[in-house]
């Protein structure tokens, strides 16, 4: 049943995917970009603030870039973007504690929806939601109301330098973890070291490395479910265990500095190529673009054991999604800024071409040559169904962080396997409503 579920929902993913890939000129289905906003006649436009507090690093730059393009034709718009580090919920927590309300932020949907949804507003009715792929709308759908714009379609798994992989004589990618470790000793045979760990960040770790032992489960979601409800637990769960040695191997061949290399450092040290392995997604296609490297790079699933069919697929799935917030004073405006992000040209070619993001509206045109080589790994994968999808958003918000934290003492040999996993079922039993 698991598979057959599985392949259903990478067959629509592929169709969304190649839909906009292939969508040629067509124009959105939403309706135009309204008219400038802000009041009319020869009197001066009231200056109103757009407060953006939003989670990804790689477009940090872009998006004000972005605003000031933006503010070409709404001169009456001032943005103010905050975030892009990487403890994203307590930043979100703060900024509602503290009274200081973004207008707009970052939701990643399913617990992190039903958790901050009363902030939200519903916007279902929206010009742009018909050409929203549908794949992106159940994650962030409740009670049958859609509360956020996708950001983009993602994914991730290993990142790998082909040109180091053939100085090293290999041909293919492996497809199990024993054939992984076969892959690092052939790389430091030929002097190259194989990963580049970020394990100052917890998120490496505790948030996409997790995905790895959700994912594997026999029912991802409903043992998801199961664990909330304490009805199962992570003690003597084999895949979590498959996850931790998959750990181990990339201590064992990996930088020595992992625990003082945080995400912008590995990225840079992989563009060097001091390493030939990072366990990224295509967001960071940007910034490599603006290290202005050129790197012939590809992508292959992360193995935790060695079930071929089991380790197949790349994750792949919505990213995470702009929502308003309904206490904002803002909203039209709010409003209008989404609208034109995705219905106007200019701010189309921002989505494609600055932030790199593989768009997730059907009428967004792009090419894999114009979003890289990590986008065309993507695409490889989905097309032919090989996609599995985001698992770590069924888990309690903050939890990514409490397991990384927890994993950063494994990495430390601070605590054995069975603590660790024994420190999991504490952090879900303290975080799950």
């Amino acid at each position: 049943m698991k598979k057959i579920l599985r392949s259903s929902l990478a067959f629509l993913f592929a169709l969304s995917l190649l839909s906009a890939c292939s969508s040629g000129n067509s124009t959105p289905s939403s309706s135009p970009t309204p008219a400038p906003s802000g009041g009319g006649g020869d009197q001066p436009a009231e200056k109103k603030v757009i407060t953006v507090l939003q989670l990804k690093r790689e477009i940090a730059d872009p998006l004000k870039e972005m605003a000031k393009e933006y503010q070409k034709t709404h001169p009456n718009i001032e943005f103010q973007f905050l975030g892009g580090q990487e403890d994203y919920d307590t930043a979100l927590k703060s900024a509602f504690a503290s009274g200081n309300e973004p207008d707009i932020f970052t939701s990643s949907g399913d617990a992190h929806l039903e958790l901050w949804k009363e902030k939200m507003i519903d916007l279902t009715d929206e010009p742009w939601m018909s050409d929203m792929v549908d794949v992106s709308k159940p994650p962030i759908t409740s009670d049958g109301k859609i509360y956020g714009m996708a950001y983009n379609i993602e994914g991730f798994g290993y990142i790998y330098n082909k040109d180091l992989f053939a100085k090293a004589g290999i041909t293919e990618t492996p497809k199990t973890l024993s054939e992984l470790e076969e892959v690092c000793k052939k790389l430091e045979a030929a002097g190259i070291t194989p990963f580049v760990n970020a394990w100052q960040e917890t998120f490496t770790l505790g948030r996409h490395g997790m995905n790895a032992t959700l994912a594997r489960q026999e029912d991802p979601t409903q043992w998801a479910k199961d664990l909330l409800e304490g009805k199962t637990t992570f003690k003597g769960n084999n895949p979590t265990l498959d996850y931790l040695n998959l750990i181990d191997l990339n201590k064992k061949y990996g930088n020595q500095d992992a625990m003082t290399t945080d995400y912008n450092t590995s990225v840079a040290k992989f563009a060097a190529g001091e390493a030939a392995i990072i366990q990224q997604g295509v967001w960071t296609q940007a910034m490599f673009d603006k290290l202005g490297v050129q790197l012939n790079m590809g992508m292959f699933p992360i193995p935790i054991n060695d079930d071929v069919e089991a380790n197949n697929e790349i994750f792949a799935f919505a990213g995470n999604y702009w929502v308003i917030n309904k206490n904002s004073k803002v909203i039209p405006e709010a409003k209008e800024w989404l609208n034109w992000l995705v219905t106007d040209p200019v701010g189309q070619s921002f989505i494609v071409d600055k932030f790199k993001f593989i768009p997730a509206f059907k009428s967004i045109d792009f090419t894999t040559e114009q979003l890289g080589d990590l986008a065309g790994a993507l695409t490889d994968y989905t097309s032919q169904g090989l996609s599995d999808g985001r698992y770590f958003n069924k888990m309690p918000p903050g939890s990514d962080k409490e397991f990384g934290v927890v994993l950063q003492a494994y990495v430390a040999d601070k605590l054995t396997k069975e603590q660790v996993l024994e420190k999991f079922d504490e952090v879900v039993k303290s975080l799950a409503k």
